[in-house]
């Protein structure tokens, strides 16, 4: 079915076009929006055509909360709102804003996607639009809703139309306005960097008008299907409609879901789940639903590029079934071309790619319109879904070079560098997987390029653990170019600066982090003197990054100073506008928590804990998909220092809480939430042993320590510490429950690593050795090797007696619990301890016991 509908705004001859079904052409003059809505339009042949959410070929299931709440956002009664909404490769964000159109477009809504456009034209319909017309007397009559897929890639658009929307004036209160709704899809978004930034600024004053459109504020993450009940109900959909004639049925129930696939990361992604449906039918049991994630998209992917080398065989003498494969990836990556712009490229990209022969252009693009039929007549889709052409593609291109992605963008457009950086969030593991260094080889390429580089930066999530040395390279490259340019103006600087102290952090440079944050300090107290209302927000969230980079350097009186003025500042800035920066203060607030912590000042840290658990409690209450990730850092900080003053309940149940969140966030997205997930395992691990339930202790530090490995593979630099914290961990947990061989290996382990560490930065990392040497002499005791323990109590009283004189508050509980096992090992193995290494440290508690009578030294 084919409808047109053109509804004029009043008095401004502009025109939102809304097209249902497929094959429309709309020839209009100027000021026109043109959206689609996709007809259920199933075709036969490939099973793969079953996963593309745009031929809804299952019934949407467990989604009700999330259609709901989407509702409340089209029917609140705000005249203009958009929301981001992430998640990963296969959640369903376009499923469910497919559904969703439908019902609003029933209910006499304008309704459908915008940002497609023709095949193969770089920034689609979108681009066209806000380019054609006057933005700001653009107008609706209307209700309208409004769908943008792959919205990183659209950032420069979405910025020209969301600034003009932010400036228009007020409607008038008695004159009913239709609403106006936009919804942003992506896999990722982070409110103040990337493509977020882009969109709506990074945080100073002039950007919360263009903010303020936001309902909520933060990208709201699309969580997985929760129950077991909604994913078998998928999973036997799949199956009922695929099993061959004369075959048994396959089905699952509860038990089976919750045996197999509830375990797996990819358990509650509806794609996934339809994947393991099809794989079980092939294979023709359902043990195929323990296959990992990637094994899973790799499997079908094979399966279609058997698909298109049968083809190719049988279409017509003289075809390579290999240049048919690598021309389909070439497509996948473009997000699909017209005819006639397939064969432009497929007679250039023959020569390039040195195919001499294989078939004429026109009969490759005969074979590969029949292969990848596109809605409209004639023109080649990608491999869909997105997913499985990433497979797809990270197979036949795994040999390419970065003069291939060049040579391809450069055809091709932005959507080839768009797809890659899809394909290395999903499949790659370690620096030199496809297409990771074919990316860091076109991003060395355009380093001098300020617009290439402006263009690539948003499509690459900051929050990705794959893609953060790219990441670095990219914010290293734009941070040249805006200092050494003399014309860049002081508040350009001071955001590249921003963001390269990030992506070093990231990264574990933390030296080099500590230097951009300073500078950018510098130029924004200085514009901040100028114009406090103005860039006073840029000021607190630059104080709040020093804070933590001056903390992982050890000075913590200087953390300490820098998280207050953060906290401060965003006390005045939330106090007038606190739907604006009430996130921010909870932020700022969890920060200045772990600085007093690291003081011992436990009693205002907990104070400080709680004040921003209570507030971010208050902003998950109305959006918990958006505010959930914070909520969990939040309750993981609260757990340990309700610990630390003796309330192991509440501080169990809130470590609890906070792992169950993250879970659910890891399962989503392990790649941005795995290190989270590791830190509050390791954290309820400690809340659960100082209860005395030391078996599910343990088996929480085991995760973690497997969570970091694997981690500390990818990103040694910044993981190690954190993997050398897990394992002294996991020893304490082993010695407690008398694995003493093992708790012995595993905290020499932890004592290989903190050794490193410490030797580059002693102030940082000698309390870390000092606990795994502590750890290791426990062991060693426990076997009864009380020479050796004495030896390793030693080494841990000398690494710990250099932080001691400094943070003597802070440090001291731990000393006096080091330096006692010591002096108590010395007698039981009837050897002197080492004088000359216990009289500074003695002299330290001396003259704390001169101020404080009971912090003197264990006698």
């Amino acid at each position: 079915m084919n409808q047109q509908t053109a509804d004029v705004g009043s008095g401004s001859g502009n025109v939102i076009v809304q097209m249902v079904g497929d094959g429309n052409t709309v020839a209009l003059g100027y000021g026109w929006l043109q959206l689609t809505r996709h007809t259920k339009s199933l075709q036969p042949g490939s099973q793969l055509q079953q996963l593309i959410p745009y031929n809804r070929s299952t019934t949407l299931v467990g989604r009700e909360f999330d259609l709901a709440d989407l509702r409340r956002f089209a029917e609140s009664e705000l005249p203009i709102a958009v929301r981001v909404l992430t998640g990963s490769g296969g959640a369903g964000k376009t499923r469910l804003a497919l559904d969703l159109c439908d019902q609003l477009a029933r209910e006499g809504w304008d309704s459908g996607f915008v940002g497609e456009g023709d095949q193969g034209v770089e920034g689609g319909e979108l681009r066209r639009f806000v380019q054609a017309q006057n933005l700001s007397t653009w107008d609706w009559r209307k209700p309208t809703f409004v769908v943008v897929d792959y919205a990183a890639g659209h950032a420069n658009a979405l910025a020209a139309w969301i600034a003009a929307l932010a400036r228009r004036d007020a409607p008038d209160p008695t004159k009913p306005a239709s609403p106006l709704r936009l919804l942003l899809l992506e896999r990722h978004g982070q409110r103040g960097s990337g493509w977020w930034a882009d969109v709506f600024g990074g945080g100073a004053w002039a950007d919360i008008d263009k903010q303020a459109l936001l309902d909520p504020i933060e990208p709201v993450a699309l969580a997985p299907l929760v129950h077991a009940a909604a994913r078998a109900a998928l999973m036997n959909e799949v199956l009922a409609a695929n099993v061959p004639a004369g075959k048994a049925a396959l089905q699952v129930d509860e038990a089976l879901v919750t045996k197999y696939v509830s375990a797996a990361s990819w358990g509650g992604d509806p794609l996934f789940l339809m994947m393991a449906a099809l794989y079980a039918v092939d294979v023709g049991h359902t043990h195929a639903l323990a296959l990992p994630r990637s094994k899973l998209a790799h499997a079908l992917a094979a399966r279609e590029a058997t698909r298109l080398t049968n083809m190719a065989i049988a279409h017509r003498p003289g075809v390579s079934a290999a240049l048919a494969r690598h021309l389909a990836a070439c497509v996948t990556l473009a997000g699909g071309m017209t005819r006639s712009a397939f064969i432009a490229f497929a007679r250039a990209e023959k020569l390039a790619a040195g195919h001499d022969a294989g078939a004429d252009p026109a009969v490759l693009a005969d074979l590969l319109s029949e292969a990848l039929p596109a809605a409209q007549l004639g023109s080649l889709a990608p491999i869909l879904p997105d997913l499985i052409g990433e497979a797809f593609v990270a197979v036949v291109c795994k040999d390419q070079s970065f003069h291939d992605i060049q040579r391809w963008r450069d055809a091709l457009g932005l959507p080839v560098l768009q797809s890659l950086v899809r394909c290395a969030q999903d499949f790659a593991d370690n620096d030199d997987d496809f297409p990771l260094p074919q990316l860091g080889g076109w991003c060395d390429a355009i380093r001098t390029d300020e617009h290439a580089l402006s263009e690539f930066d948003p499509l690459i999530p900051t929050e990705s653990v794959a893609l953060r040395a790219l990441n670095l390279r990219v914010a290293q490259y734009r941070t040249e170019a805006a200092l050494s340019n003399p014309s860049t103006e002081p508040a350009r600087r001071a955001h590249h600066l921003a963001l390269l102290g990030v992506a070093l952090a990231n990264m574990g440079e933390r030296e080099k982090a500590l230097a951009a944050a300073q500078e950018e300090v510098t130029l924004r107290r200085a514009l901040s003197a100028q114009r406090p209302d103005a860039f006073n927000p840029n000021l607190a969230a630059s104080l709040n990054n020093l804070a933590s980079f001056v903390s992982a350097l050890g000075e913590r009186e200087k953390a300490l100073a820098a998280a207050q003025e953060a906290v401060t500042l965003y006390r005045a800035l939330a106090a007038q506008r606190p739907d604006a920066f009430n996130p921010d203060l909870a932020s700022s607030l969890s920060n200045l928590s772990n600085r007093l912590s690291a003081l011992g000042d436990h009693e205002k840290a907990l104070a400080a804990a709680q004040e921003g658990v209570s507030l971010r409690r208050a902003l998950t209450a109305q959006h918990p998909d958006a505010f959930n990730p914070d909520l969990a850092m939040s309750l993981n900080n609260l757990a340990s220092f309700l610990s630390e003053l003796g309330e192991r309940e509440k501080a169990l149940a809130a470590a609890l809480e906070a792992v169950t969140l993250r879970r659910a966030l890891s399962a989503q997205r392990p790649d941005a939430f795995n290190p989270d997930l590791a830190m509050s395992l390791n954290n309820l691990a400690n809340r659960l042993s100082d209860l005395g339930d030391r078996e599910k202790a343990l088996a929480a530090a085991q995760e973690a320590v497997a969570l970091y490995r694997a981690l500390s593979a990818q990103r040694p630099d910044a993981f190690i510490p954190d993997l050398a914290t897990s394992l002294n961990n996991l020893a304490n947990l082993l010695s407690t429950l008398v694995e003493r061989e093992k708790a012995l290996t595993t905290a020499q382990e932890a004592v290989m690593l903190n050794r490193g560490l410490a030797a580059q930065r002693p102030d940082v990392f000698a309390q870390d050795l000092a606990k795994s040497l502590a750890m290791c002499g426990l062991s060693l005791a426990d076997m009864e090797r009380l020479p050796e323990a004495a030896a390793a109590f030693a080494e841990a009283v000398e690494a710990l007696a250099f932080v001691l004189a400094r943070y003597p508050t802070a440090i001291a509980p731990l000393m006096r619990q080091i330096l006692s096992d010591y002096l108590c090992l010395c007698e039981r193995a009837e050897t002197e301890p080492d004088r000359a290494l216990l009289a500074p440290v003695l002299q330290v508690f001396e003259q704390m016991k001169s101020s404080t009578p009971d912090q003197g030294a264990p006698k």
